[in-house]
C-alpha cells in the first residue's frame, strides 16, 4: 500500500516491498521496489527491477516513467556510468519537460566531469522551466537556490564574472541553512575578482 505506518526505523519495510512485487507483479510495485533499492544504495538490484519495470511499462504514466528514469540515472551515475546516465535523463525528458530535475541531473554529471560549457547548456534549460505544481512532488531547491547557484559556479569558471555574480545574488535571496548556505556564501569571494582564480 501507499501508505506507510510511522515506525522509528523501517528494517521490513524492503522485504514487504520485495513479497507484494512477487506477488503480484505490477508496473506501480516494481517502480516503488526499484526506488527503495536505490534508497538503499543497492544499485544492480535497482537497475534489474527497473529493467523489468520497463519492459512492463506500456506507458500508461509518463510522469512515473519519467521519475524512473530519474531513479535509474542515479543508480548509473554512483557505478561511474556517466553516459549511461545522461542517456537515463533524456529518456525522462519527453516523459515529463515541465519539470527541471533531468535537465538539473543532466548538468549536474557534465559539471561532474568539469565540462563547465555543457553544464551551463543543462542549467540554463532547467532554469528556463517555470514551477509546476502539479504531479510529484518537486524537489524545491530546483526552483530556489539550486539552479542559480549551479549557473552561478558554471559561469564563474568560464571567465563570466557579471553574470556569475547575478545568479550568486538570485540564489542569496533563498539562501538555505547549513553547510550549503555557508559554501554559497564562501562562494562569494569569486564573485567580485576582476580575474579567475587559477584551479
Amino acid at each position: 500500500h501507499h501508505w506507510q505506518k510511522e515506525s522509528p526505523h523501517r528494517a521490513t519495510h524492503l522485504k514487504q516491498m520485495e513479497f507484494q512485487g512477487v506477488r503480484d507483479e505490477t508496473v506501480r510495485n516494481l517502480h516503488y521496489l526499484g526506488r527503495e533499492y536505490a534508497d538503499k544504495k543497492e544499485w544492480q538490484k535497482s537497475l534489474k527491477t527497473y529493467e523489468r519495470y520497463f519492459n512492463m511499462n506500456t506507458g500508461d504514466f509518463p510522469g512515473q516513467m519519467a521519475q524512473a528514469y530519474l531513479v535509474q540515472a542515479e543508480c548509473y551515475r554512483n557505478l561511474d556510468r556517466a553516459g549511461d546516465a545522461v542517456a537515463s535523463c533524456l529518456s525522462a525528458v519527453p516523459l515529463d519537460y515541465t519539470r527541471r530535475d533531468a535537465f538539473f541531473f543532466i548538468g549536474q554529471l557534465y559539471e561532474s566531469m568539469n565540462n563547465y560549457p555543457a553544464a551551463l547548456i543543462w542549467f540554463s534549460a532547467a532554469n528556463a522551466i517555470p514551477f509546476n505544481p502539479q504531479g510529484y512532488m518537486n524537489d524545491m531547491r530546483l526552483y530556489t537556490w539550486g539552479t542559480h547557484d549551479k549557473l552561478s559556479v558554471c559561469y564563474q569558471r568560464l571567465g563570466m564574472i557579471d553574470i556569475a555574480r547575478m545568479h550568486w545574488l538570485e540564489a542569496l535571496k533563498y539562501l538555505p541553512d547549513g553547510p550549503e548556505g555557508a559554501r554559497i556564501l564562501a562562494n562569494g569571494r569569486w564573485m567580485y575578482l576582476k580575474e579567475v582564480p587559477k584551479t
